[in-house]
C-alpha cells in the first residue's frame, strides 16, 4: 500500500512539474517573441495602451503634452517593470518546485499556496499599472482620445482577422 502511495505521489509530482515547466517555457517563449516584434505586428492586446507600448506613429498622432508623456512614459516603466517581477516570480516558483523535486520533500499544498500567493501579487501589480495608464487616459483630450480609441479599433480588428486564419 505504501509503494502504491509513494508511486501515484511521484507521478503526480512529476505531472504538476512537466505542467508547470511547460507553461513557464510557454511564457518564456511568448515573452521573448513578443519582445522581438515591431510595435506594428503587436497584437492588440499586447499593444493596447491599458496594457502596452504605443507605436511612435500613433504618439505622434496624439501630440502629447510634456505632462502627457510623462504618464504615459510612467505607465510604460511600470508595465515593465511588472514584466520583470511576473518573470522573477514565476523563476523562483520553478527553482522552489525543483528543489523540493530533487529533494524528495513535494508538497503540493506548498505549491498551491505559493502560486496562489504569486497571482494575488501579480494581480495588485496589474492593479497598479492599469491606475497608471488610467491617469494617462485621463489627462487626454476628446481628439486625443478618439485618435487612440480608432488605433485600438484597428488593432482589434487585425487581432480578429488573425484569430479568424
Amino acid at each position: 500500500m505504501k509503494l502504491i502511495l509513494k508511486n501515484a505521489l511521484t507521478a503526480l509530482s512529476l505531472s504538476m512539474a512537466t505542467a508547470v515547466a511547460c507553461a513557464q517555457t510557454a511564457t518564456v517563449e511568448a515573452d521573448a517573441k513578443s519582445a522581438e516584434k515591431p510595435a506594428s505586428t503587436m497584437s492588440a492586446r499586447q499593444a493596447d495602451p491599458v496594457g502596452g507600448p504605443l507605436p511612435g506613429k500613433v504618439v505622434d498622432q496624439l501630440g502629447l503634452t510634456a505632462g502627457q508623456k510623462s504618464l504615459m512614459d510612467s505607465a510604460t516603466a511600470a508595465r515593465k517593470a511588472s514584466q520583470s517581477a511576473n518573470l522573477a516570480s514565476r523563476d523562483a516558483a520553478y527553482q522552489s518546485l525543483t528543489e523540493q523535486l530533487s529533494s524528495d520533500r513535494f508538497d503540493p499544498r506548498a505549491v498551491i499556496k505559493q502560486r496562489e500567493q504569486a497571482r494575488v501579487a501579480m494581480d495588485a501589480r496589474v492593479d497598479a499599472v492599469q491606475q497608471k495608464w488610467l491617469l494617462f487616459w485621463d489627462s487626454l483630450s476628446q481628439t486625443q482620445r478618439n485618435t487612440l480609441v480608432q488605433y485600438m479599433r484597428e488593432q482589434h480588428a487585425a487581432l480578429a482577422k488573425q484569430r479568424s486564419k
